[in-house]
C-alpha cells in the first residue's frame, strides 16, 4: 500500500546519509504543502536537504514564477520541477533557459 504523503517518513538526516552510503546519484525532493500551490518554493526545505549531502538536490513543489526558478538556483537546486508552473501559463520557459 502506499501511504505518501499521510504518514510521516522518517528523520531526514540520517535518511539522506543512509541513501548516500548506497550511491544515490541525486535527489528529488518535493514540498508536499507547496505542490501543486503556485505558492512559492519551501527554500528552507531545499536550503536542508542541500546542507546534509553533496549529492545534486531537485526541487518539487510551489513554483511559480521564472523568481522562483531563479531563487531555486541561488539556494543550490541543480533543477526544480514546473509542471503546474507551465500548465497554468505563470512561467514561460523561454524566461529560465538561457541559449
Amino acid at each position: 500500500m502506499v501511504k505518501g504523503w499521510t504518514e510521516e517518513g522518517p528523520e531526514l538526516a540520517p535518511t539522506l546519509a543512509s541513501l548516500d552510503d548506497a550511491g544515490a546519484p541525486r535527489y528529488i525532493v518535493t514540498a508536499i504543502a507547496r505542490d501543486g500551490t503556485l505558492d512559492g518554493p519551501d527554500l528552507r526545505l531545499y536550503k536542508q536537504v542541500i546542507g546534509l549531502t553533496d549529492r545534486p538536490v531537485i526541487a518539487s513543489g510551489g513554483v511559480r514564477t521564472a523568481d522562483d526558478i531563479w531563487a531555486l538556483r541561488d539556494a543550490g537546486c541543480e533543477a526544480s520541477v514546473t509542471g503546474k508552473a507551465l500548465y497554468e501559463k505563470t512561467l514561460k520557459l523561454s524566461q529560465v533557459i538561457r541559449g
